[in-house]
C-alpha cells in the first residue's frame, strides 16, 4: 500500500471507532477486485490444461486438487524424465504424454499452461508460450532473478497473455480478512509487517522427506533458483511489497548451516526500509522446528496476526484494536479464489489477472529478493532503484 493510499484510508476513515471493527465479518473483499463466474461461464465447456515440467514437487500435491475439478481438463502433461511423467500419467490417464515442451504446446493447443519447470527456466517457458499465444502459471518463485522476471513480463504484455504466480497465500480465507481489514482503516495506517516463512528443510527420501530427487536437485542448485531465500523468501516480500509498496533499501544476512547436506544458504533475514520510517521483516528458513507461514500486521490502531502452516492449514488469527483484541471470522472467498487452477482458468479466460498474482506484482516482488540477495553478498545495504533502473 503507497503512501497516497493510506493517505486516502486516513482522511476517509476519521471518525471511525472501534465497533465498526465488526463490520468487516460481513464483508467479502478478496486480495483484489473481484472476477464474479457468471451462469453463461460455468456453462462454457472445461478449460483445457497443460502440465509442462513435473520437477518442482509442488506438481503432484497441486495435483491432488486438480483432479478433482470439473471445469479444468488436463490434456497433456511434458517432461524430459520419464518416471515423472510415468507418475504423471497414472493420476491423469487421459492426458496425452510428451517429453517435449514445445511439441505438446504445437499438438495439443492448450487454453493455458501450467508450469513446474525447474525456477531457472521460467523465461524460456515464457517465450514458448507466448509465442503460441498461451497464457501461463508458474509457481513462486516468478524467476531466479530480477532480469527475467522482468523479461517475463514484459513477453507477456508483448504477445497479449496473461502470466499468473501461484504461491500459498491467495487461498486461504484469513488473508483475504487480513487485507479487508487494513483496506478499510481498521488497522490504521499499516507501517509495520513482519513475516516468519519455513520448516525445517528440504531432502531427499534417504534424509525421511518426501522430495522427489529431481525437486531436490533443484533446491540444493543456486544456479538453478534453490536455497532458502528463493524458496520462502516471496512469501514475506509479497506480504511486504502488498501492504508497505517497494522499499527504498533492503538489508539482508544470511545463514548457511547443515553444509553437509545443503549447498546453499539455509536461512536469510531480510530488513525492508522506507523514508518514513515504516518497515519490512522478512525471515525466510529452512532451519525451523516446524512449518509456519506468519505474518502480522502492525497499524497505528490496530494488528493482526496470522499463522498457518506450509499445507495451507490455518492455526492462528488474531486481530486486535489498540489492546483489545476482537473476532474477526475468516471472509467467506468468491468462487474463483477457492484454488489455483479455478483461478487460472477464469483469469485467462476473461483476461485479468488480479495484482496479488500478477507478473507487474511479482517483479517488483524478484526486485526485493535480487536486493536482499545482493546485500547478503556484499554485507551492505541495497538501494531497491540500483535494482530495478533500467
Amino acid at each position: 500500500m503507497n503512501d497516497d493510499t493510506q493517505g486516502c484510508l486516513r482522511r476517509s476513515m476519521r471518525g471511525i471507532h472501534a465497533a465498526a471493527f465488526m463490520v468487516l465479518a460481513a464483508l467479502v473483499l478478496p486480495l483484489a477486485g473481484a472476477m464474479p463466474v457468471s451462469a453463461q461461464e460455468a456453462a462454457m465447456p472445461r478449460f483445457r490444461l497443460a502440465i509442462a515440467g513435473l520437477t518442482h514437487g509442488h506438481s503432484f500435491i497441486e495435483f491432488r486438487t486438480l483432479a478433482k475439478k470439473t471445469a479444468v481438463e488436463v490434456v497433456a502433461i511434458s517432461d524430459p524424465d520419464p518416471a515423472l511423467r510415468a507418475q504423471a500419467a497414472a493420476l491423469f490417464p487421459g492426458a496425452k504424454i510428451y517429453d517435449n515442451h514445445r511439441q505438446m504446446f504445437d499438438e495439443v493447443k492448450p487454453e493455458g499452461v501450467w508450469s513446474f519447470v525447474d525456477n531457472s527456466q521460467h523465461l524460456t517457458i515464457t517465450r514458448a508460450c507466448a509465442e503460441r499465444g498461451i497464457s501461463v502459471m508458474f509457481e513462486k518463485p516468478m524467476a531466479t532473478n530480477y532480469a527475467d522476471a522482468v523479461a517475463m513480463r514484459d513477453i507477456a504484455k508483448a504477445r497479449g497473455i496473461q502470466i499468473v504466480i501461484n504461491s500459498q497465500p491467495p487461498w486461504l480465507p484469513a488473508n483475504h480478512t487480513a487485507e479487508q481489514l487494513a483496506q478499510s482503516g481498521q488497522l490504521g495506517t499499516v507501517w509495520r509487517v513482519h513475516t516468519v516463512s519455513g520448516h525445517g528443510g528440504p531432502g531427499p527420501s534417504t534424509m525421511g522427506r518426501s522430495v522427489n530427487p529431481a525437486f531436490w536437485s533443484m533446491l540444493n542448485d543456486a544456479r538453478r533458483g534453490g536455497g532458502a531465500l528463493l524458496d520462502f523468501g516471496p512469501y514475506g516480500a509479497a506480504w511486504v511489497r502488498h501492504y508497505l509498496g517497494l522499499p527504498t533499501t533492503v538489508y539482508a544476512v544470511r545463514s548457511h548451516t547443515r553444509q553437509d547436506v545443503y549447498k546453499v544458504p539455509t536461512t536469510t533475514t531480510i530488513i525492508a526500509s522506507y523514508l518514513d520510517h515504516r518497515i519490512g521483516i522478512i525471515e525466510a528458513s529452512w532451519d525451523l522446528p516446524r512449518n509456519i507461514e506468519q505474518v502480522e500486521i502492525f497499524g497505528d490502531k490496530g494488528s493482526v496476526d496470522l499463522v498457518s502452516n506450509s499445507g495451507n492449514q490455518l492455526i492462528r488469527f488474531e486481530a486486535w484494536h489498540g489492546t483489545e483484541k476482537r473476532e474477526v471470522p475468516p471472509s467467506t472467498l468468491d468462487r474463483q479464489w477457492s484454488d489455483a487452477p479455478t483461478y487460472f482458468a477464469n483469469a485467462v479466460r476473461q483476461h485479468h489477472v488480479d495484482d496479488f498474482v500478477s507478473a507487474d506484482f511479482h517483479v517488483d516482488v524478484m526486485a526485493i529478493i535480487e536486493a536482499a540477495r545482493r546485500s547478503a553478498e556484499t554485507g551492505k545495504p541495497v538501494a531497491v532503484k540500483s535494482v530495478t533502473a533500467r
